[in-house]
């Protein structure tokens, strides 16, 4: 699913960029947070990940918590960087509960979900994506512009429904395996399949999925 995060790219760390002083930020903010972020932001431009992953640790240490959920969506992008979904998963939580209509973010959440095989919440948050594909908003005019850039004749809306797409099949192959488990004949049979089952997303978990 990593190539479609590819078209949105630009909007990662460039949306609703603090660039002075005069943008809306925290009433609460203090200058040192607010500096730390907007060299999180410049460092992440500059894809120094790791660096920009510390910068963003720091403004909100330092108390800086952006009323757009912009430092939650940045550092989540970060985190994905590095394979750390569980927390990923947590800044995109928070930046989704104040960014609700942004596609993008659904999707972005979405590969993290996968990547901790959570298939039923990938496929949620995707069909979400799809869902807020179709609004006629600027932001999702942005978008369209770069899937078309890149082949996609339906725009944001044809890339969100192939990813929906995959997401269903992967859904619907999770819950074909637990029916096989579930329908075994005998104890023996159950606990066999179960064992694999196991075995199998613990080898996953641990090649996709790093924490902090």
């Amino acid at each position: 699913m990593n190539w479609f995060f590819k078209i949105f790219k630009l909007n990662t760390a460039t949306t609703n960029l603090p660039v002075s002083n005069n943008l809306p930020v925290s009433k609460n903010i203090n200058y040192s947070s607010f500096e730390k972020y907007k060299k999180g932001e410049k460092l992440y431009q500059e894809k120094k990940y790791k660096e920009a992953l510390e910068c963003y640790d720091k403004a909100l240490s330092y108390g800086y918590n952006s009323s757009y959920g912009e430092i939650f969506k940045s550092r989540a992008f970060c985190l994905q960087k590095f394979d750390f979904h569980y927390d990923a998963i947590l800044d995109f939580d928070k930046a989704i509960e104040l960014l609700k209509t942004d596609c993008h973010l659904y999707y972005t959440r979405a590969i993290s979900k996968c990547a901790v095989l959570d298939y039923l919440g990938q496929y949620e948050d995707l069909t979400k994506a799809y869902e807020l594909a179709q609004e006629d908003n600027e932001q999702n005019k942005d978008y369209d512009k770069k899937a078309l850039g890149m082949g996609y004749s339906n725009g944001v809306r044809g890339v969100m429904w192939s990813a929906l797409s995959f997401a269903k099949w992967e859904f619907e192959n999770e819950v074909e395996k637990l029916e096989k488990i579930k329908n075994c004949e005998t104890e023996e049979n159950t606990a066999y399949w179960q064992r694999i089952y196991d075995v199998d997303r613990e080898r996953k978990l641990l090649k996709r999925v790093k924490t902090r």
